[in-house]
C-alpha cells in the first residue's frame, strides 16, 4: 500500500461554516476512485484520493496542535450488516470488528499545506494506492482520529472525527450511483457532515444538538466519482 500527497483540483460546492472544520476532528471527503483489474480476476487495483479540510485559525478544529498525533483511518468493508451499522452510528470505525477486512491507519500530522478554500479553509490530499480482494459488494469508510489517550475509561478514549463512507461495487458491478445532499430553502449543495433523524430526514452535522442546524435533502445522481481504468 502506497500513501502519498496529491495536489489534484478539489472540487466541492460551498461549504457550510457552521459545521466543517468546526467539529471535533477535520472533515475528510472521498475525492475520487479509480478501478483497474489485475491478472488475478479475484484482485483490484484501487487507487483513492481523499481530502482533508479544517477551518483556517482561529476557527480551526486542528491546525497548530501539534502536541497530538492526527491520523487517518481508512477501512475496506465487505459485510452488508456492517455497512448499516456504520452508515446509521450504532457503530464506529473504532468499534469495527474486521479480523479479514483490509484497515490502514496513516499519520498525516503537519500534513496541512496553506491551501485554501475560498480562503476560509486549509485542506490538503492524500491518494492511496491498493490492491484487495474482490467481492459482491465493497464499501470504503475514512475519518480522521487519535489514539494513544488514556482518561481510564475505554468510551472517552474513542477520538474520531465525522466519517465519509463511499459504495465502490454493489451486486458485483461498480457502483454506478452517488447522492449529494441540498438545503431545501436555498437549494444550495452541502458537503458538510450530516446526520439522521428518527423519522428518516438529515441534518447537517454529524449528531443533534441543541445549537440550530438545518435540514438538507438527499438526491441520488449518476457516479462520476468512481472511474474504471484501463490496466497498463
Amino acid at each position: 500500500m502506497v500513501l502519498e500527497l496529491d495536489q489534484v483540483t478539489w472540487r466541492i460546492a460551498k461549504m457550510n461554516d457552521m459545521t466543517v472544520g468546526m467539529e471535533n476532528l477535520p472533515n475528510v471527503f472521498i475525492d475520487k476512485i479509480e478501478v483497474s483489474s489485475a491478472n488475478d480476476p479475484s484482485i483490484v487495483f484501487l487507487s483513492v484520493i481523499f481530502c482533508v479540510y479544517d477551518r483556517k485559525p482561529p476557527f480551526n478544529s486542528w491546525r497548530g496542535r501539534d502536541d497530538i498525533d492526527l491520523k487517518l483511518h481508512i477501512a475496506f468493508e465487505y459485510r452488508p450488516e456492517v455497512f448499516t451499522q456504520l452508515e446509521s452510528g450504532i457503530i464506529s470505525l473504532y468499534d469495527r470488528d474486521a479480523p479479514e477486512e483490509p484497515s490502514y491507519k496513516n499519520h498525516v500530522k503537519n500534513n496541512f499545506a496553506n491551501s485554501y478554500l475560498s480562503g476560509e479553509y486549509d485542506k490538503f490530499t492524500i491518494k492511496v494506492d491498493t490492491s484487495i480482494e474482490k467481492k459482491p459488494n465493497l464499501n470504503i469508510y475514512a475519518a480522521c482520529f487519535v489514539d494513544g489517550l488514556d482518561f481510564g475509561n475505554p468510551m472517552l478514549n474513542k477520538y474520531y472525527g465525522p466519517m465519509v463512507g463511499e459504495r465502490i461495487y454493489v451486486g458485483g458491478q461498480l457502483n454506478s450511483t452517488t447522492h449529494y445532499f441540498y438545503y431545501p430553502d436555498t437549494n444550495e449543495e452541502y458537503a458538510g457532515p450530516v446526520h439522521q433523524k428518527e423519522d428518516g430526514s438529515f441534518m447537517e452535522g454529524s449528531v443533534h444538538t441543541d445549537t440550530p442546524h438545518k435540514e438538507v435533502r438527499l438526491v441520488t445522481e449518476e457516479n462520476y466519482k468512481i472511474v474504471e481504468v484501463a490496466t497498463s
